[in-house]
């Protein structure tokens, strides 16, 4: 008998990210530490010395930093997507 294996027989677990709740926690999760991430390099790069204030710096980048990591964060699920749909594929 040949060796078979059997992957995620239902569907696969990524699949449960597409979810409704799941996306809205994944969105405020991204914000909440990309909000940790710009107040911390706000503090770790000195900026308030630079003339920049913490409240006015955060507002003019958090939205941008966030779309950018979310958007980092689906490219990286679409290049692990391929790689499954692939390996499924050719085996």
């Amino acid at each position: 008998m040949k060796d078979m294996k059997i992957y995620n027989i239902i569907f696969p677990l990524w699949f449960v990210l597409f979810l409704p709740p799941i996306i809205l926690l994944t969105l405020i999760g991204n914000f909440i530490i990309d909000s940790l991430v710009v107040i911390f390099c706000f503090y770790m790069y000195r900026l308030s010395r630079e003339g920049y204030e913490l409240g006015s710096f955060y507002k003019n980048n958090i939205v941008k930093v966030w779309l950018f990591g979310f958007l980092g964060d689906a490219i990286g699920a679409a290049v692990l997507f391929l790689i499954q749909m692939m390996t499924y594929i050719f085996n």
